[in-house]
């Protein structure tokens, strides 16, 4: 088992674990500083006003189309003992995680290279059956 898991759930014995996510408003929290700072570092930078502004303003596009985090596990999912994640109906193997911030989110790496964050605050404390 996963050790990472073993601190989020409360069952450990189960070959799949189902369970839901809601939207976690850390998770948006989180985003809305990085763009916070971002913007501060470009402004108080010693760039030419005009070309602060545009890159601001790409800034704010991307951050409003695209995160500035890799993207957060919503809705049903499945993760089985073995370290494979069923979400969106896809079927992925999990190469590694990043843990040092457990206490707010675990970002999942897939063996495929693709990367999703589990939010805390997002979890939902039930087993879906």
């Amino acid at each position: 088992m996963l050790p990472w898991w073993i601190k989020l759930s409360r069952i450990t014995s189960a070959k799949f674990d189902n369970f839901h996510c809601r939207t976690s408003s850390n998770a948006r929290i989180v985003s809305l500083l990085l763009l916070l700072l971002a913007i501060w570092a470009i402004v108080t930078s010693p760039l030419a006003p005009l070309l602060a502004l545009l890159v601001s303003l790409a800034l704010i596009y991307c951050c409003c189309f695209n995160s500035l985090t890799p993207p957060a596990i919503e809705g049903s999912f499945s993760l089985s003992r073995t370290g494979e994640l069923k979400y969106q109906d896809q079927t992925f193997n999990i190469a590694r995680t990043f843990e040092h911030c457990g206490y707010w989110f675990v970002v999942i790496t897939m063996s495929n290279g693709d990367r999703f964050t589990l939010w805390r605050d997002s979890y939902l404390n039930q087993i879906i059956d």
